[in-house]
């Protein structure tokens, strides 16, 4: 049966492979991916899986599907910090130390999307975006939460756009026909440091930042080439919708807008110290990549993002982050061989890579 996707997460075939590191038979249906230092990790399925970099081998999986303690009840969402891995499943949290080893979990008090952004941990506190249902049932948004080792909040200090995603039926069962966005502004929070980045394409190639306890300390905003949405897009997006089994129920719900400009970007990461935002902006195949320092001051531009945002945009599926990983200027993703029907780490290198 064919369906407009509601949730679904997809690793995205690409034409532009890059190196393959190595074949990953241990993966079922990966979902995200995060790496720390000379370790990586795939959410995958009820479990996570355990790689270490240098030379590339399989090192363990880290829990599995249950309601218990340490067990998975939904597919896993994973952030590292110095202290240990920390996990948001349905409804709960976990930590594991760097080796594995199960700490302790605490229950959500909320409702919280962790498919798209885990809780992120920031000294003894925890940085999150759960969704807001804000004025009339229709509108939802993300918000950038502050809360203490316990979970309760401590302050909401930053208000997001809607989901980037068909958002849920208000509750009750009352249908209100709301607008939705087919291409979304990219909102993706880091917690590096002491600090909190928020980029959010709404405002431009644009990024606020904040201290540990949620207090804005400066914002930068650089120019940026808006690039046209074209109309072969606009095309294939109105023939698979209108086409899907579902259309007549989702056409009831949903007013689907096109911008007539993509945003300024449509990923953001923080690692090693350095921000990579990911543009519209296209060459060959590869998306560019801005390169920054964390006060914002650009270091390169280079066309070395594997990934299609389009791809995604016809499926209704997002963020980007979850994707790929960068280490030592190098883009990581997984590829299904759509031959062997194994999944396969692919890296491209551009720190060697003229600039844009």
């Amino acid at each position: 049966m064919k369906n407009i996707a509601w949730l679904t997460i997809i690793l995205a075939v690409t034409p532009v492979m890059g190196e393959k590191v190595a074949d990953l038979p241990e993966l079922n249906r990966p979902s995200s991916m995060a790496v720390a230092d000379s370790m990586l990790y795939i959410c995958d399925d009820d479990a996570i899986r355990v790689y270490a970099m240098e030379p590339f081998r399989f090192v363990r999986t880290l829990g599995r599907g249950g309601e218990g303690p340490g067990e998975f009840n939904s597919s896993p969402h994973l952030a590292v910090h110095p202290d240990g891995l920390f996990v948001n499943t349905m409804g709960k949290i976990m930590k594991f130390s760097s080796d594995g080893e199960f700490q302790g979990q605490t229950k959500l008090p909320f409702v919280y999307w962790y498919f798209y952004y885990p809780l992120m941990k920031l000294g003894d506190n925890f940085v999150g975006l759960p969704l807001k249902r804000i004025g009339e049932v229709s509108k939802t948004i993300h918000t950038v939460n502050l809360y203490d080792p316990q979970l309760k909040l401590i302050a909401e200090f930053y208000q997001g756009g809607p989901p980037a995603m068909l958002p849920p039926p208000p509750p009750g069962g009352k249908v209100v026909k709301t607008d939705y966005q087919v291409i979304p502004d990219c909102l993706e929070v880091a917690v590096h440091g002491a600090r909190i980045y928020v980029a959010d394409s709404r405002r431009g190639f644009a990024m606020a930042v904040f201290d540990s306890t949620g207090k804005h300390l400066f914002d930068w905003e650089k120019a940026y080439t808006r690039i046209k949405v074209p109309e072969e897009f606009k095309r294939r997006f109105w023939e698979e919708t209108r086409a899907a089994d579902n259309w007549e129920q989702q056409k009831l719900r949903f007013n689907y807008i096109i911008r007539d400009h993509y945003p300024a970007f449509f990923s953001m990461k923080i690692q090693q110290g350095k921000i990579y935002l990911t543009t519209y902006a296209r060459r060959d195949g590869l998306h560019e990549v801005v390169v920054l320092d964390l006060r914002g001051d650009i270091l390169k531009r280079v066309f070395a993002c594997p990934l299609d945002p389009e791809v995604r945009l016809l499926r209704g599926i997002a963020p980007f982050s979850n994707e790929y990983v960068i280490r030592d200027e190098t883009f990581y993703t997984i590829i299904l061989n759509e031959a062997s029907m194994l999944y396969e780490l692919h890296a491209h290198a551009f720190g060697s890579l003229p600039e844009s």
